[in-house]
């Protein structure tokens, strides 16, 4: 059975059993709870026969399952195997838990070397958060011209919050040279995936006029976005004593538009449902 096809069918039968668990009888109940720790065996079976997939996803529920048995212990050994495999979900997973110190002592070393393993696998999520550590000195020398080749990586892939940091770097030439013309690029291609950061950024790059056409009016429009889409709700608050009332209500018209023109938000398709950052 391959690994995409044995967690297919051994997740699908454990979500069910959660699903209606609640809605069975006492007695049923039991049995449902019979049945739960059934399909753990079978995933368990199959994640101790070597399957690397299922290892992971044996490692997402320890960690993430709010059932019993929740444990991020056990969800470290299941993502370790599964990384000394090469399996990248499991190396960005492990990597965090270093992060965070759950399940396992707090290591920034440990974390900056799954999440370097994991980004040299090609994955987003990993590359994005190994820039972030050289970008600040955690785990690893300050470094922002390493931290900016990682962005590079994850922003190849489309990631937003890597591409909102590249931005960044550009605007206050950390890392590489300044160049107000590539931290609104990045910041665009990041708002335009309703990355709220993002949308700040660039209102200000509107709002100071840097490399685009100063606008109040354009400013206002991204800042709102910004607070709509869970930013900061004082993002508007340098902008407004600018505008009279008819520019507000341009601002919020403008907002709207750029909203329905805006591109999906990033995520990945290939992995169990997970937080992109930290």
């Amino acid at each position: 059975m391959t690994s995409a096809r044995s967690v297919f069918i051994l997740l699908c039968g454990f979500s069910a059993l959660l699903v209606f668990n609640g809605c069975l009888t006492a007695n049923s109940n039991l049995n449902a709870s019979d049945d739960l720790s059934s399909h753990l065996q079978l995933l368990i079976d199959e994640a101790e026969a070597g399957d690397p997939g299922v290892q992971y996803y044996l490692g997402w529920m320890y960690e993430h399952e709010r059932h019993e048995p929740q444990s991020n212990y056990e969800a470290a050994r299941w993502y370790r195997l599964a990384a000394d495999q090469g399996y990248e979900d499991a190396m960005y997973r492990l990597g965090v838990l270093f992060d965070r110190g759950e399940g396992v002592g707090q290591d920034l070393g440990k974390a900056a070397y799954w999440y370097r393993r994991g980004g040299e696998a090609g994955d987003a999520r990993s590359q994005y958060n190994l820039a972030l550590m050289y970008d600040f000195g955690e785990g690893v020398e300050r470094d922002q011209t390493e931290a900016a080749r990682w962005y590079r990586k994850a922003v190849k892939q489309g990631y937003a919050p890597a591409q909102n940091n590249l931005g960044v770097l550009y605007a206050a030439g950390e890392g590489v040279d300044v160049n107000s013309a590539e931290a609104v690029r990045w910041y665009r291609n990041a708002a335009e995936q309703h990355y709220a950061r993002a949308q700040y950024n660039l209102g200000m790059m509107y709002y100071y006029g840097r490399s685009v056409r100063q606008s109040f009016v354009e400013a206002y429009a991204w800042c709102y976005l910004s607070m709509a889409n869970g930013g900061n709700p004082e993002a508007l608050r340098h902008i407004v004593p600018h505008l009279n009332r008819d520019q507000v209500r341009q601002g919020l018209l403008r907002a709207g538009e750029l909203q329905r023109e805006l591109r999906t938000p990033w995520m990945r398709e290939d992995s169990a449902p997970d937080e992109p950052e930290l």
